[in-house]
């Protein structure tokens, strides 16, 4: 039996079965609730190290500690792509994760209309197992949100960030 990192030949015939689509959840942070990300593993895309989180100070005023907040979403119609886009030096990876999040309700979008004009740091996570960082410290990424009673009854979460890389997969611990 070949090892999975021997080569992609081998990858695709050892390592697995393959799932579209993302897990039926997000963790979203605001950037401010970040206050380090570790560089990824040597010659690689992994971030293994823990993200350092903001600590609390009971102030005043008073500043909680930073978290990852678990947001659920529809199972169906989620996606993740990252698409380059420019020319030759100039090429930029463009993030965008898709998802659905179901039932319009008063709670869900008073927190979605705050998250309108911020930055966020997502980690989000594929049906294969692996999470993905969207967002950095320097620029976070944005969340945009349609609320729609037509075909569905929710909203249409729409997450956005433009990097020079590849996101990262995470590894490390998610403090929510």
């Amino acid at each position: 039996m070949a090892e999975c990192g021997a080569s992609l030949a081998a990858i695709e015939k050892t390592c697995g079965g393959n799932s579209p689509g993302l897990k039926t959840y997000l963790y979203i942070a605001h950037k401010s609730e970040v206050t380090a990300i570790p560089d990824p593993d040597t010659g690689t895309l992994t971030v293994s190290g823990d993200m350092t989180m903001r600590a609390a100070d009971a102030g005043p005023p008073e500043v909680l500690a930073g978290t990852f907040k678990r947001w659920e979403i529809s199972k169906g119609g989620s996606s993740y792509e990252s698409n380059p886009e420019g020319e030759d030096e100039n090429v930029n990876n463009v993030v965008t994760v898709k998802a659905f999040m179901n039932k319009l309700e008063d709670a869900k979008s008073y927190i979605l209309d705050q998250a309108h004009g911020g930055e966020y740091i997502v980690l989000a996570p594929d049906r294969n197992g692996q999470l993905r960082i969207i967002g950095d410290l320097e620029e976070g990424c944005t969340i945009r949100t349609k609320e729609q009673t037509n075909d569905k009854n929710g909203y249409d979460l729409t997450i956005e960030w433009e990097s020079v890389h590849l996101p990262y997969y995470y590894t490390g611990t998610i403090t929510t």
